[in-house]
């Protein structure tokens, strides 16, 4: 009985695997002329005769599969520039990468072109986040199917601003949200050293922090107010549900090993929110005057994604390395948990004196 072996690429926790299957008993030599032979016929038979699999005109390679175009958002060129993982595997090989874009790249939300980003396009729209939630594969189908007709924009960040029937907020910390984010969680502990978790030290200064807004009278929306796992993607859909809210996330930050490295960084992005910068500063000021840390800087342009996504004022900060003995003794201790959260309150009052 012949033998035939195939494989297929699965991608797992953003790795890409090989695995063997459809084994049947038996052996069968192939010489390899026999093989090249067999594959050009089989695959001019495809695009010659299944309409699923027609070669569509111009760089993009094939963009059809099982009867969909996929062409809206996806090209071939454009997908394996972008994914280095992707260009390794399918660099050669137009219809393994459209396999692979719609078997696992859009569950995973990569961008198969210029023209069309799922989370934006989540983003932009709370009608579609509403109806398909987390699920991103359902936008690139939506916007295949009725997006583009509808006029709907596939990229680009919703711009910032307040809603006619929402006033903006005043000068007082009353009626003034802020979303506070404690990294991680659940099934996924961030950084670990010596048996404590990182999801635990963002959430104690996290929940020191909310303790201290209302106290003042800010209404603070949690992202998560557990140890419960949260994805990004919930995250930063969060953030965009409240256009009238700023955004903080906390974290500590961790080397492979033991360090020396210590201090305090901030992160965000000024396309998202042109307001992002000045609240980044404010927190990032506050922190630092509060607790003598060593600066290490604010980066504006990001790619982290509860800031590269979100459109309302939005700050993650570093509060400190776990991997550093001194600094991780001090993150462990309430006290010096509580210090960093009256700094970073201190910052949001800051920032909202200055944009009042």
């Amino acid at each position: 009985m012949p033998r035939f072996h195939y494989t297929y690429i699965s991608s797992k926790a953003g790795h890409l695997t090989k695995t063997a299957v459809g084994s049947r008993s038996g052996t069968m030599k192939t010489h390899p002329l026999r093989t090249i032979f067999i594959t050009l016929c089989l695959s001019a038979f495809l695009i010659l005769f299944i309409p699923g699999s027609r070669l569509h005109a111009g760089n993009a390679g094939l963009s059809s599969f099982e009867g969909t175009d996929y062409s809206p958002v996806y090209d071939f060129e454009y997908y394996t520039a972008r994914y280095t993982d992707i260009a390794a595997i399918y660099g050669n090989d137009p219809m393994g990468a459209l396999f692979h874009f719609v078997q696992y790249g859009m569950q995973e939300g990569r961008q198969g072109c210029a023209a069309f980003d799922a989370r934006s396009y989540a983003g932009r729209y709370p009608d579609l986040k509403a109806a398909f939630g987390d699920d991103l594969t359902l936008y690139y189908l939506h916007y295949i199917q009725h997006g583009a007709s509808e006029g709907r924009l596939g990229t680009g960040n919703v711009p910032a601003s307040v809603p006619e029937d929402k006033p903006a907020q005043g000068g007082t910390p009353a009626g003034r949200t802020v979303i506070l984010d404690a990294g991680h969680g659940g099934r996924d502990p961030g950084a670990v050293r010596n048996g404590v978790y990182e999801k635990n030290l963002n959430f104690s200064i996290i929940m020191d922090l909310k303790a201290l807004l209302e106290a003042q009278g800010y209404t603070v929306l949690l992202t998560r107010p557990d140890d419960s796992f949260v994805s990004l993607e919930y995250r930063y859909a969060f953030e965009n549900m409240h256009p009238e809210a700023v955004f903080v996330s906390v974290h500590c930050n961790a080397l492979a090993g033991s360090s020396n490295i210590t201090g305090m960084s901030a992160y965000c992005n000024v396309l998202g929110n042109e307001n992002s910068p000045l609240l980044a500063s404010c927190v990032y000021s506050g922190a630092l005057s509060a607790t003598g840390a060593i600066p290490r800087g604010v980066k504006e342009y990001s790619d982290l994604k509860v800031v590269l996504y979100s459109t309302i004022p939005s700050v993650l900060i570093e509060v400190g390395y776990m991997s550093t003995p001194s600094e991780f003794s001090l993150l462990c201790s309430p006290d010096y948990q509580m210090i960093i959260a009256e700094g970073i309150a201190n910052g949001i009052n800051a920032y909202f004196g200055a944009t009042a």
